[in-house]
């Protein structure tokens, strides 16, 4: 199964909502709409960042949104509201305790743990565990093995 189905989902959305800032002439609800959305993806995926970092800074320049209060307090409104799956998560870990899963939710510690992803390696884009793990060649030579025996030896019937 696909693991990153939300995070592309949250990707293209976000991406989206950019195009849609790009051709409207009132950015709130665009910028709104972005906003939230960058907040859900941040908690969805930490690389989120690489795409929300750039993509804020542009809209806040380009609407000039820091003398702009009421724009800014709605859009950082909505970017507060999408980060707010992170608040539920001590609250079910309270109500419904089970071992495993996100780890230790009920202290401060242990959520902090989670949001900053330290299992997976903070800010990382991998854990560094690389031991035993194929190389780039290799991994190239496999995708292109399977690109022409299984992918186009085998067209999609429609």
């Amino acid at each position: 199964a696909e693991v990153f189905a939300l995070h592309n989902l949250f990707v293209a959305s976000i991406v989206y909502a950019l195009t849609q800032f790009c051709v409207r002439p009132d950015p709130v609800p665009t910028s709104a709409a972005g906003a939230l959305l960058c907040g859900l993806a941040l908690t969805n995926q930490h690389t989120s960042v690489l795409l929300v970092l750039p993509i804020s800074v542009w809209v806040v320049f380009k609407t000039s949104m820091v003398f702009k209060p009421k724009l800014l307090m709605k859009t950082t409104i909505s970017f507060i509201a999408g980060l707010s799956p992170y608040t539920v998560l001590p609250l079910f870990a309270l109500k419904y305790p089970h071992a495993g899963s996100w780890g230790n939710m009920t202290t401060f510690s242990g959520f902090f743990h989670h949001l900053l992803r330290r299992d997976y390696g903070t800010l990382q884009l991998y854990s560094g565990k690389n031991v035993g793990s194929e190389g780039v060649l290799e991994r190239t030579l496999r995708w292109m093995n399977d690109l022409l025996n299984e992918q186009l030896c085998h067209p999609l019937s429609g």
